[in-house]
């Protein structure tokens, strides 16, 4: 073999290594997903105070029923040293359809007893207010340790969400997609991956889509689908922000129970 033939034989083999070594160390799209969910989960343990404009879509399909609500809710995170993380939940609207008339005085009374309702969730306690059913009283209730997180009111936020990233099954990192948050464009990592019972308690097992924003990996949108464990409904949830705002200023008193009201324990 002459000289040139091998240089050229040996940049080839190098070429060749180089590639290899570069396929070698390029994580997976599983190892990425399960590190971008790790650090959103990171980064809402970490939120010093937080607000935002928050919605929930739900839908139901059945054969004899379809049935969907619109929750719209307003959120207050503040962090102290004495409390930890204490959120409140502002209901601000709720809207359903419903195709079984008989169903819906019932949703018509979830919509009525949400009225100037709000949740206070603390580490450990959650309390729901609803003058409707009690204007001189908080009813105290112990949080699931699931994605729908308050007793009788079907409801997922991002940031308890985020707190649930290490159950996530079969994550898959689909790549980046830059989507619309209230009026700000935000260019976000889009994971795939599932939650079992008892992350989810209404399946046996639920695939999930979630948007993190690649500048401070707060979850901003998430899409759900699951069926029902007797297998007789398909669900669908799409809940996220349409605005929100991180450090902001919260008064401890906005995320505090106000002395005035009896706390009945349940």
């Amino acid at each position: 073999m002459n000289k040139k033939l091998l240089i050229i034989a040996i940049i080839g083999a190098s070429a060749a290594v180089l590639v290899a070594g570069v396929m070698i160390h390029q994580p997976s799209p599983s190892s990425r997903a399960y590190e971008i969910l790790s650090s959103s989960t990171k980064a809402v343990e970490n939120l010093e105070s937080f607000k935002a404009d928050a919605y929930l879509f739900d839908y139901t399909d059945t054969d004899v029923l379809k049935e969907s609500s619109k929750y719209s809710m307003k959120i207050e995170l503040l962090r102290t040293e004495e409390k930890g993380m204490t959120m409140r939940i502002n209901f601000e609207n709720y809207e359903y359809e419903c195709s079984i008339e008989e169903k819906e005085a019932a949703y018509e009374s979830l919509r009525q007893s949400l009225k100037n309702a709000w949740i206070l969730d603390t580490p450990d306690k959650f309390y729901v207010y609803s003058p409707l059913v009690f204007e001189e009283s908080v009813t105290e209730f112990t949080p699931q340790t699931s994605l729908t997180r308050y007793n009788f009111i079907p409801i997922a936020d991002p940031l308890h969400l985020a707190l649930l990233f290490d159950h996530a099954e079969n994550a898959t990192y689909e790549g980046t997609e830059t989507i619309e948050v209230g009026n700000k464009m935000i260019e976000s990592y889009v994971v795939s991956y599932e939650f079992s019972y008892p992350t989810v308690r209404f399946a046996e097992n639920a695939k999930l889509r979630t948007w993190i924003s690649t500048e401070d990996h707060i979850p901003v949108k998430t899409e759900l689908d699951a069926t029902s464990t007797d297998g007789a409904s398909k669900i669908n949830f799409v809940f996220g922000f349409d605005t929100y705002e991180k450090d902001a200023f919260i008064p401890i008193e906005a995320v505090s129970l106000p002395e005035d009201l009896k706390i009945i324990q349940r």
